[in-house]
């Protein structure tokens, strides 16, 4: 199972006349060489060779399959483990790896193949026989800065994911009264809980 053989190619031609032979592989195999008696004699698909001999060639192949991966946020990761992936055996072992291009921007959230959660560990080995498709999924991170002036206190800074909820709470000092909540000039709420 380690390789797959074309036909043995036997022919009769005239003494030192030229001869072309072309592999062509099977869907789902991939052309490896063309092979004389054991002896690699070219690995290009199309090879052209002078006859004094009887003479048989093998034209190997390997069985290959296709594993795609892509982020669901453009520009949010690298991925690697993904590509053509040689088997020689029953079944072969993948392990994909997502990688955030930015930690402060972008975390990774699981992997999924269609509607299937199929990982939470940006590291993810399966085997397989076939071709799989899997999105490498990311969520959005976003720093929120709450400053106070002199005479109060606020909370909730941080850091946090698209889509979740943030509070912000600010907190005047004795003698001092909250006047509103402003980003840069742009006054966004009087209310001291936002």
């Amino acid at each position: 199972k380690l390789h797959y053989f074309a036909e043995w190619w036997k022919q009769l031609y005239g003494e030192s006349e030229g001869v072309t032979v072309t592999a062509s592989p099977s869907d789902g195999y991939k052309f490896v060489n063309w092979t004389m008696n054991g002896q690699v004699v070219s690995t290009n698909p199309t090879y052209t060779f002078s006859v004094s001999t009887n003479c048989s060639l093998t034209a190997n192949f390997e069985k290959y399959i296709s594993v795609f991966a892509t982020t669901n946020i453009e520009g949010a990761g690298a991925i690697s483990g993904a590509g053509d992936i040689t088997i020689t055996d029953e079944t072969v072992r993948v392990t994909l790896v997502a990688i955030s291009s930015n930690s402060d921007k972008y975390q990774f959230v699981n992997w999924t193949e269609g509607e299937t959660i199929v990982s939470e560990s940006p590291s993810f080995t399966f085997e397989t026989n076939e071709n799989r498709t899997f999105v490498a999924n990311f969520i959005a991170r976003y720093s929120i800065e709450a400053l106070a002036s002199e005479g109060g206190e606020t909370s909730g800074s941080g850091v946090y994911t698209s889509g979740k909820m943030v509070q912000l709470v600010a907190f005047a000092n004795e003698q001092f009264r909250f006047s509103g909540w402003y980003e840069a000039d742009t006054l966004l709420s009087s209310n001291s809980a936002i």
